[in-house]
């Protein structure tokens, strides 16, 4: 593969030689039992440099059926690339093969046969010699294209034997296709019916052509989505998958009849008689044009399969019996809701009880929350765990003023009510006042009305604003809460601090997360960072208290003999309980909200957060949660700042074999992300010491689908640093990966990170133009000389600069109108306007990069896959990449063959605004998309032309500054260089055609 990426001319001949041999199953059995040898030579080999007669020798079904690797992902694109001068004799070749059988030279590593293996359920097994993954691309591929309705006989053959056996195959998507209205385009409607046709005519030549083959062809086909397996063709502009699941409607019944009446007139009866009884199962009597037609003939030959809805049934037989019992069922099964009576009475509860709160009834505000909850229609409601009490069910029996009158109850009751969490925070129990408090709280923020709220209020609802569930997903809103307690520690920070003691300690005891202290930053307040950091303290010794044992109990539930301790530790009252953790399901939770307590204490700066983290590296580790313990405070002081603390937490793990394994099974069970941070030599000794503890010659393959342990994460993690060494492609990593390839001579892989390293260090190497290349920038005024990811950075700039010098022309597009009509009746604006989301602009900048870089050997690509987390396509994607290609260097031979900047984009109101340059482009999307090189792009829309106030986005936007933005952005990349890495902040106005004041 090295050899084929540096001259793949030169090393094509080689590699095909090898791949013939692969022909002859006995010796691909030995050498290549899975078959990836067999994929990863035709992935380089097809379609440059073999032929398809070459590839269709080679495709047979996988050996390994668990195996997700490079035979399959050919198997995935093959169809996908094939021109239209090599289908026929692809879907020639494809039908032979369904019928081969089985092959017994093709076994699988196992000596099972493949066709054989009870192991994969039986829609995914092979048909005949051919994988369902190339059957699917193949059938995709067929009915696209110009020649498509040609093909449908062909493609009927290749599906009939998986509709036989009631596969449930996927519907192609050249037959499942809409428009934005949900219409069928007559010429995807026609290549339907062409396939339908096509299945019926086969089928129909058969011994027997009944209701089940009638049944597979309209109904037989899957709707689990498969996307992942197979490449799909994309649909023209406008049309959209219509995910029907079937091929043939009752509305499909007219052509069935049409059909069945040509196929008479040719005198085909049996594919007359099939057709008919295809038009018999479509036949619905409720569509009267239908029965009109099917009622018109009754020498047609539907007609006896239809005259059954036609002919009566005598009122006192069998049928008519049932009949009537069945509609007597069914009547009883109606539920009409609430009687008339109730329903009003619960209405008039509701704004009775509305009015009470506006008028100062503080219960019956939560009275009324409590009650929104049911539906006044049915009078039936589930427990609300969001916090959008406008979206109650109940909102709707409120009278036309009735959201604005909540509204003002809601300012009346945070006013003059507090949450009584001193009686139920930390317990398994809560105050519907609480509850009901935080839900006026996050009305009032949605609303704008945060500011009627008095300062001295703040304090009587710390603990429902603490304790009120956001970080499960199906909870409140975690971006509400962050800003009222950003709010609430302004005014009532002591209590916030105490809300946060309670509750840690209450939820842990319980055997609970304490998940909500996620939220909370103690850099907020210096009372928060003393509560965090008595907590560490408290929360470390009811962690690592003696149990009698050197680690986790077997017994969950078990109690814990510790004595309580002569003094309360520092932080915690005299008077309060020391913290108990009675179960190893306690222990285990405590544990992980130490460590994030802890991350957030040292991203505060606190110094008691570092003295903690040391403690816990320093003690006695010989039990077992006291190992836990470090290990988890190694993670923490290297998810950090690991540039500074490695060598920290490297000395202390050498002193104890088992606290190392600890760590890096810790390390490694997280996919921790700090590796950008650590220079060459540091992720050296990184590696040195993994490779230790883990070494790559003890390394097992494990086959099919499986748990992955930690230990087997922690393999993996230890191959990734050397990788982050060889993407940084400097010299410093050429020098570290030389020394442990000295020092691990057989290590092959790390020879292969050698030679990438070099190939990326050659790629940033400046060198000076020839004379031919200037001559050539002299005769083109369109030209660039690009060399380096900085100067195709610097190309990319000046088009962007060219965009925004236009965008004032067409600056519209990139918003979106809203008319009168849809426009709360509060708003005195014609229409209002508001910006597009993020991808629409994504879309419309590598469409204008596209159009003004072509002819210019650069590729702009979309959503590119940097880094998969599994097999269904899911995974870090950059918004752009600008792909460049190398020129041959006359002096180092052949050069990298791409010069990659990944562009990132993202609007103003983005939450990761001010982190993602770092976070995201520098630290994740750059390496993974092997370059160094990235650029920022802000689309600012300006504030004055965001007229529609009702956009929680505008929010967001309002507090910030242009050109403040833009210097902490250009602060912030000048912070990234240390990274290794270059990244470029650039903010796009996009304007919109306006008015000015004056008029113009």
């Amino acid at each position: 593969m090295t050899a084929f990426e540096t001259s793949p001319t030169d090393a094509a001949p080689q590699l095909a030689q090898v791949a013939s041999s692969l022909v002859d199953a006995s010796y691909a059995s030995r050498v290549d039992p899975d078959d990836e040898l067999r994929g990863a030579l035709l992935d380089m080999l097809w379609p440059a440099y073999i032929s398809v007669e070459d590839v269709l020798q080679h495709l047979r079904p996988r050996r390994n059926r668990n195996l997700v690797g490079s035979y399959l992902g050919f198997e995935m694109r093959f169809a996908s690339e094939l021109s239209e001068e090599d289908l026929p004799a692809v879907l020639e070749w494809a039908i032979g093969q369904l019928h081969n059988g089985r092959s017994p030279s093709e076994l699988r590593s196992s000596t099972a046969d493949v066709q054989g293996s009870d192991e994969e359920p039986p829609d995914e097994r092979p048909v005949g010699r051919l994988d369902i993954e190339l059957i699917d691309g193949i059938v995709e591929r067929a009915l696209s294209g110009d020649g498509a309705l040609s093909r449908a006989r062909e493609v009927a053959l290749i599906l009939r034997p998986r509709l036989e056996r009631f596969d449930h195959p996927p519907l192609p998507t050249a037959v499942d296709a809409e428009d934005e209205d949900g219409r069928e385009p007559p010429r995807f409607r026609d290549l339907r019916h062409a396939l339908a046709h096509s299945l019926v005519e086969l089928a129909a030549t058969t011994d027997t052509f009944d209701r089940a083959k009638i049944w597979a062809i309209a109904d037989g086909w899957g709707t689990r989505d498969r996307s992942w397996r197979v490449r799909k063709p994309v649909l023209p502009d406008g049309l959209r998958r219509a995910n029907r699941g079937y091929l043939l409607t009752g509305a499909d019944f007219p052509w069935a009849y049409e059909r069945a009446s040509e196929a008479l007139g040719v005198g085909n009866r049996i594919l007359a008689e099939a057709l008919a009884q295809v038009a018999g199962y479509l036949f619905d009597l409720s569509d009267a044009a239908s029965g009109e037609l099917a009622y018109s003939n009754p020498d047609h030959p539907v007609w006896p399969h239809v005259k059954w809805w036609f002919e009566p049934v005598p009122l006192d037989s069998d049928l008519a019996n049932l009949w009537r019992q069945a509609h007597g069922r069914r009547r009883d099964r109606v539920d009409d809701g609430l009687p008339s009576v109730e329903r009003e009475e619960f209405v008039a509860k509701l704004n009775q009880l509305l009015a009470d709160a506006a008028a100062g009834n503080v219960d019956a505000f939560w009275r009324l929350a409590w009650q929104l909850q049911a539906d006044p229609n049915s009078g039936e409601g589930t427990l609300r765990l969001d916090d959008d009490i406008l979206d109650f069910p109940g909102l709707a029996a409120l009278d036309g003023s009735g959201v604005d009158v909540l509204i003002e109850a809601a300012v009346h009751f945070i006013a003059n009510e507090h949450d009584h969490s001193g009686e139920w925070l930390g317990t398994n129990r809560y105050d519907k006042r609480g509850w009901a408090g935080y839900l006026a709280l996050a009305l009032l923020e949605r609303k704008d009305r945060l500011s009627e709220v008095p300062n001295a209020a703040w304090s009587s609802w710390a603990g429902a604003l603490i304790w009120f569930h956001t970080v499960p997903s199906n909870a409140g809103d975690r971006e509400i809460k962050l800003r009222l307690l950003s709010r609430a520690v302004e005014h009532s920070a002591s209590q916030l601090a105490a809300a946060v003691d309670a509750y840690v300690r209450g939820e842990l005891m319980q055997g609970h997360l304490a998940s909500e202290t996620e939220l909370v930053d103690p850099a907020w307040h210096v009372e928060l960072a003393d509560t965090f950091a008595a907590l560490l303290t408290e929360l470390a010794d009811a962690i690592t208290r003696t149990r009698g044992d050197d680690g986790p109990s077997d017994a969950a539930g078990q109690q814990a003999p510790h004595p309580a301790p002569d003094e309360p530790p520092n932080g915690r009252k005299a008077d309060q309980a020391a913290l108990s953790l009675t179960t190893d399901e306690s222990r285990t939770h405590a544990l992980q909200r130490w460590e994030e307590m802890l991350v957030a204490l040292l991203q505060a700066q606190d110094q008691r957060a570092v003295d903690t983290a040391h403690h816990a590296l320093e003690a006695d580790v010989s039990s077992g949660w006291q190992r836990q313990l470090a290990a988890r405070a190694a993670r923490a002081l290297l998810t950090v700042d690991s540039h500074q603390y490695l060598a920290t937490v490297l000395s202390a793990v050498g002193k104890d074999a088992a606290l190392g394994r600890d760590v890096a099974l810790c390390l490694g069970a997280s996919y921790s992300d700090f590796l950008a941070d650590l220079e060459e030599e540091q992720l050296a000794e990184l590696y040195r010491w993994l490779s230790g503890l883990f070494p790559p010659e003890d390394d097992v393959p494990i086959e099919g689908v499986h748990f992955v342990g930690p230990e087997e994460q922690t393999r993996e993690w230890r191959d990734r640093v050397l990788q982050s060494i060889s993407s940084r492609g400097s010299e410093q990593a050429l020098r570290a990966l030389t020394k442990l390839r000295d020092e691990y001579p057989s290590r092959v892989i790390i020879t292969s990170h050698i030679l990438r390293a070099r190939t990326n260090l050659f790629a940033s190497a400046w060198s000076p133009p020839t004379p031919v290349e200037l001559a050539a920038l002299f005769e083109d005024a369109n030209r660039r000389l690009v060399r380096s990811e900085r100067e195709l950075a610097d190309l990319l700039v000046e088009v962007l600069e060219a965009i925004g010098n236009d965008l004032p022309t067409h600056g519209e597009l990139l918003w979106d109108r809203l008319p009168a009509r849809v426009l709360p009746k509060s708003y005195q604006l014609k229409e209002a306007w508001l910006p597009k989301p993020e991808p629409a602009l994504s879309a419309y900048i590598s469409h204008e990069l596209t159009k003004r870089l072509e002819r210019r050997g650069l590729a702009v690509n979309r959503e590119v896959l940097v880094r998969p987390t599994d097999a269904y396509g899911a995974g870090d994607r950059t918004d752009i990449q600008i792909e460049a290609t190398m020129r041959d260097d006359p002096v180092k031979g052949p050069t990298p063959d791409r010069i990659v900047v990944v562009i990132e984009v993202k609007g103003p109101w983005n939450r990761e605004l001010l982190s993602a340059q770092q976070q995201q482009l520098a630290q994740r999307y750059l390496p993974e998309a092997g370059t160094r090189t990235g650029i920022y792009l802000v689309g600012w829309y300006p504030l004055e032309q965001w007229t529609y106030k009702g956009d929680y986005r505008r929010r967001r936007v309002a507090q910030l500054s242009e050109h403040a933005l833009l210097a902490s952005l250009e602060t912030q990349a000048a912070s990234i260089t240390r990274l290794d890495a270059l990244t470029v902040p650039f903010l796009l106005t996009i304007p919109r055609p306006h008015r000015n004041s004056d008029g113009t």
